[in-house]
């Protein structure tokens, strides 16, 4: 349930395209064409019915769309990650708000987290790593580079523990990130993957995925399924030529996984069901990190720019 200071931050984000944002006592949505300045007359009031588009209303009619995954992403939201109610700025952020924000929008973003230095050392390893890495014959490249979506221009590059990802970890650690992670996966968290992800010039738009899904055990047992958090942090400030990472909110539930699943759409017209869905692009600075539940949906964007983007990528995997 979204707090009255969550309204007052998507209000005060929403004034430069002059609509208003509150919540109703039902916690949906409420958007007002009305001037951010007017003196609050009949007319400006907020209208009192929750903002959908029409396109939404007829899925809804016809039983594609659950009805209560429409109550916060409603069709035609395209928010700034930073206006949204899961982007904290990691001096004030407290992980009580956080670990709340994570588990009801299943990502959560830290502005400028880490220190620039820090990152840059990171991303200079990790460029010179794969630069020595293109060199070598296809045959040997098995054991540095890991399967990734849309592998052309794309590269998931395995990372050892060498002294800069070591301190960017350590960094990490003794954030309220570090305390969000322990959190989410637990003391006993296993590292089950460490990696660097490049995008080159003329990368496509991946198709829309989780890293992990749901599956009958978890259904029957609510909860006995291990539960993996990825940590993004960004190497270089990001922007939306280079293809931003694009999330999903709210996706990363069973509710949402089974609806999906058994939408009855073939598997290519699937993605298709996510054109009612807010969807997020992460144009993330330099020392920005992002903690996303693993089956959340996502996809990396297409790089339209003159210049490779790097994310380092550690997940954890928790050991209950």
């Amino acid at each position: 349930m979204l707090s009255s200071t969550t309204a007052q931050q998507l209000s005060s984000s929403s004034r430069s395209s002059r609509k208003l944002w509150r919540l109703d006592s039902d916690d949906e949505f409420i958007i007002s064409d009305a001037d951010s300045s007017s003196s609050g007359s009949e007319d400006d009031r907020p209208c009192r019915r929750p903002y959908f588009h029409r396109s939404l209303l007829l899925l809804l009619r016809s039983r594609l769309i659950p009805p209560k995954s429409c109550a916060l992403y409603s069709a035609g939201l395209n928010l700034n990650h930073k206006a949204a109610p899961w982007c904290f700025s990691c001096r004030t952020a407290e992980l009580r708000s956080a670990a709340a924000a994570l588990q009801q929008h299943g990502v959560v973003v830290f502005s400028r987290a880490m220190e620039r230095k820090t990152c840059e050392v990171c991303l200079e390893y990790a460029v010179n790593k794969l630069v020595s890495a293109l060199c070598l014959p296809n045959s040997e490249r098995e054991h540095i580079f890991a399967p990734v979506h849309a592998r052309q221009h794309r590269h998931d590059l395995l990372l050892q523990l060498v002294t800069p990802v070591q301190r960017l970890l350590v960094e990490l650690r003794g954030l309220v990130c570090g305390e969000l992670l322990e959190q989410a996966v637990g003391k006993d968290a296993v590292l089950c993957e460490l990696s660097a992800i490049f995008s080159e010039p003329g990368a496509v738009q991946q198709p829309l995925h989780s890293d992990t899904s749901f599956n009958g055990e978890y259904a029957e047992g609510h909860g006995r399924l291990a539960r993996m958090v990825t940590t993004f942090v960004a190497l270089q400030d990001i922007s939306v030529e280079m293809g931003p990472t694009i999330v999903y909110p709210g996706t990363h539930t069973f509710a949402f996984h089974d609806w999906y699943y058994r939408s009855g759409y073939p598997s290519a017209l699937r993605p298709l069901l996510f054109r009612t869905r807010l969807s997020v692009q992460l144009n993330l600075a330099v020392g920005d990190v992002v903690i996303m539940d693993s089956r959340l949906w996502h996809a990396g964007g297409a790089n339209r720019a003159e210049q490779r983007r790097a994310l380092f990528v550690a997940s954890f995997l928790s050991n209950d």
